[in-house]
């Protein structure tokens, strides 16, 4: 089974975590995904917890599977949030900045592979990340 689902953050979050991005500082972003636990979840109702936890422990996988289920979503949102980063900020590559910005955006993009395994795409994404900072930094 799948749903669609739409993550959306407060103006003022959203900002928060662009910057860190930016600045290549992905790593409490990507710790707070990998530990996502929905037994520590919060309802409004704690009998709605209740019921919804009875059926997902039900299911087959229960709570392990819907957890990494959702931790697979928060990662695809990431990287497409990332990527359209990366996308708006090599349009805007005409000065130190603004390639420092992407250069820290590459950077988390490699963080985030390296952290997944996928050891080939972190080091595309480290390698570009290096040339942009010696491309300002003249060395």
């Amino acid at each position: 089974q799948s749903c669609k689902s739409t993550i959306c953050l407060p103006k003022k979050e959203e900002d928060k975590m662009l910057s860190a991005l930016k600045d290549g500082k992905m790593e409490k972003i990507y710790d707070a995904i990998e530990n996502i636990d929905i037994e520590k979840t919060e309802a409004s109702e704690e009998k709605d917890k209740w019921n919804i936890m009875e059926i997902v422990k039900k299911e087959d996988g229960g709570v392990e599977k819907l957890n990494n289920e959702i931790r697979v979503v928060f990662r695809d949102w990431l990287e497409s949030v990332i990527m359209k980063l990366v996308e708006t900020e090599t349009k805007l590559s005409d000065d130190a900045t603004a390639d420092l910005n992407l250069a820290g955006l590459l950077n988390s993009l490699g963080g985030m592979y390296n952290k997944q395994g996928k050891y080939e795409s972190a080091l595309q994404y480290y390698d570009r990340c290096r040339t942009i900072k010696e491309n300002v930094h003249g060395t």
